[in-house]
């Protein structure tokens, strides 16, 4: 059985300068999982969208 990745589970093993793509229908979920995991494992977490390529990209700055 395959394993279902989750944003909880790309974020965690992020590198400061790290970043990673998500599709456009997870936009809320990822910016309010990245906003929410920032506070709880004390990281920083940018995101941005890319409206042309319709992806969500999360970048750990801190």
């Amino acid at each position: 059985m395959i394993k279902k990745k989750t944003v909880t589970g790309e974020l965690e093993p992020m590198q400061v300068g790290d970043s990673k793509e998500f599709p456009a229908v997870m936009c809320m979920t990822v910016r309010s999982m990245a906003s929410m995991l920032s506070f709880k494992w004390n990281r920083l977490y940018t995101t941005r969208t890319d409206r042309e390529r319709r992806v969500v990209v999360v970048t750990r700055t801190a």
